[in-house]
Order: structure tokens, then C-alpha cells, then sequence
């Protein structure tokens, strides 16, 4: 199992060296640290913002860091000259896709030509957004639904009103309303996710029934060859049941890389909607995700008998030839 270690302000080592660094009056060397994301710290924020502040006071140390506007942080750092705002830079661009997004839609523009409001949803959605381009995709999606719903303005802007200002937020609602029914699987293949280094085929999903029965299918099953049409609809079948269980978090992408080899079933493969899905899960829902699954269930012990199982599953039609296995 992966192990990370996490460094903290109380961490008498680092903390040490920090220290020692700040207080040398004169060094053979000047150092600058980039440190993204304070608000992730896991302390009280007066400990971090004191020891950024120490560090700052050597003339041979500079620091470039980031952080959403935490009250905190704004206190400590807004007086500085030397800063700069995401959302400041980003904001017209963000802008200028919603509004690509929602005027290229026929039944927005038939709605604003009824109720010129709607013209307001645009800066307001940028403006909300602070710089994630994440948070601007989702809502405009969203009210891209809402209009195919028919739906008119009011409830448009209650929806928007109404958007979790944070992420995080909006992905633990969505893991909420997963029906309970799905939500062990759904842990499972969030899983099985996080921990894979690249996306995994969606075929390989199929396993997950096989290990319920017998963990150790994947050892006792025979050598049996997928052709093409029957590959295509296992992908097809699965990525439907993928919307039920895991509520638009995830994509499938068709790949055509070096991996897939002409294999038609490895080439649709399961992706998050986006890296900050992905490091959400893997950082803040663990021990959510392990209370769904059982501490029985392992995602390393599952991705590796999956991939032993689509081993056994690869196209082949002179697969068990020894002489082919030589080459």
C-alpha cells in the first residue's frame, strides 16, 4: 500500500533547518521556496504564516506562495506589493467562454431574446468562479441541463446562486445523492481510480462482479480471448452504468495510444472529470471511501487482478502457443 509522508510545523527536522537557513547572516547560496496551497495545511494557519514570516527576514531566502483568500492569509500577506489575484487575470477569458458556451445554445438565446436578464448570468458566473476554471465548467454545464429542461431564467439564477462557492463542497453533495445502492461499488472504482497511475480501461470494471465472488478470480480463470463486438459492448455497457454510480465525476475517453495496440475494448478508458476530482478523493474522502468498501477491500490487490484478468482476456487467437509466447 502507498505510503506518503507529510511534513508539519511541528516537524522538529524541518522546522529545524528553516530556522538554521533564516538565521545565517551571510550564505554561499540564496534560496527561493514555492509553496502552493496554505489553505491545505493541515494546522492552525498562525503556525504556517509565522514561520513563512521568519523565513522572509533573511535577505537570502525568497518565498512565492498561494493560497485561496482565507481571512488568515489576506491579514498577513495582502499588504505586500508583490501579489497577484488568478481570477484577476483569468476573468475575461472566463468570460468570454460562458459566453461562447451559452450563446452558441439556441434555447439561450431564445431565452434572452424573452428576458434580457439572462445577459447578467454571464459576468456574474466569471466573477463568482475566483480564478477555477473547474467551478465555471460545472455551472455553465449545469444551466446547459436546466435549459434543455426548459427551464426560464429565475430558476437559472437560483441554480447559480444556489452553486457551492467551494469544490469540495459541490463533489461531497454529489457523492450524496449516489443511491445507496451503488455507493460500495462506486467507493470501490473511486478506489481503484485514485491509486492507478494511468486511466483504466473501462472493461476492466467488469471484474469487480467477479471479485465479489471470488477474490482470487483472477488466478482461477481461464485464458479466454474478447473479440472486438463483444469488447465494445462490455465498454458500452459499462460506461452507462458508470453515470448511474458515479453521477458525471467521471469521463471515458476513447485512446488510441501505444497501450491500446489496435485492441479495440483497452481503448475506452475511465477518467476523472477533472485532476482536482482526483486529488479531492485521495486527500479529504479516504476514510469515507474505506468506511463504503470494508477494510477487506484493498484498490492495489483489485487493479492488480484486474490487470492479470484482461492479460487473460487479450485478443489473441494464438495466445496459448508457446511459440508466439517466445517471440
Amino acid at each position: 500500500m502507498r505510503t506518503t509522508r507529510f511534513w508539519s510545523r511541528g516537524t522538529a527536522e524541518l522546522s529545524g533547518i528553516l530556522e538554521q537557513i533564516a538565521d545565517q547572516k551571510s550564505l554561499p547560496a540564496r534560496f527561493c521556496f514555492f509553496i502552493d496551497g496554505l489553505d491545505e495545511y493541515d494546522g492552525h494557519e498562525a503556525e504556517i504564516i509565522h514561520c513563512l514570516q521568519k523565513l522572509v527576514v533573511s535577505q537570502n531566502i525568497k518565498l512565492c506562495v498561494s493560497s485561496r483568500p482565507w481571512t488568515a492569509f489576506v491579514r498577513a500577506f495582502d499588504k505586500s506589493d508583490r501579489k497577484l489575484r488568478v481570477e484577476d487575470l483569468t476573468i475575461d477569458d472566463m468570460k468570454k467562454y460562458v459566453q461562447n458556451m451559452l450563446v452558441e445554445n439556441e434555447l439561450f438565446r431564445n431565452l434572452s431574446n424573452v428576458d434580457s436578464r439572462c445577459s447578467n448570468l454571464i459576468p456574474q458566473i466569471a466573477e463568482k468562479a475566483h480564478g477555477v476554471w473547474l467551478w465555471v465548467y460545472l455551472v455553465v454545464r449545469d444551466l446547459l441541463r436546466d435549459l434543455n429542461s426548459d427551464e426560464g431564467y429565475t430558476l437559472l439564477q437560483h441554480r447559480l446562486n444556489e452553486f457551492p462557492p467551494e469544490l469540495e463542497k459541490y463533489f461531497r453533495d454529489i457523492l450524496r445523492r449516489i443511491d445507496p445502492i451503488y455507493r460500495k461499488e462506486t467507493a470501490q472504482i473511486f478506489q481503484i481510480t485514485v491509486e492507478a497511475v494511468r486511466p483504466v480501461p473501462v472493461y476492466a470494471l467488469m471484474f469487480l462482479d467477479s471479485e465479489q465472488q471470488d477474490p482470487e478470480y483472477a488466478l482461477r480463470v481461464d485464458l479466454r480471448p474478447v473479440d472486438d463486438t463483444a469488447g465494445h459492448d462490455t465498454c458500452m455497457k459499462w460506461r452507462n452504468r458508470l453515470n448511474n454510480r458515479c453521477k458525471d465525476l467521471f469521463e471515458v475517453k476513447v485512446h488510441t495510444d501505444s497501450d491500446t495496440s489496435g485492441i479495440c475494448f483497452l481503448r475506452y478508458k475511465v477518467d476523472f472529470l477533472h485532476r482536482t476530482m482526483r486529488d479531492f478523493l485521495r486527500d479529504n474522502y479516504q476514510t469515507e471511501l474505506r468506511e463504503q468498501t470494508g477494510a477487506e477491500f484493498s484498490a492495489l490487490f483489485s487493479l492488480c487482478s484486474m490487470q492479470f484478468a484482461l492479460v487473460k482476456s487479450l485478443p489473441i487467437p494464438d495466445f496459448r502457443s508457446m511459440s508466439t509466447l517466445k517471440r
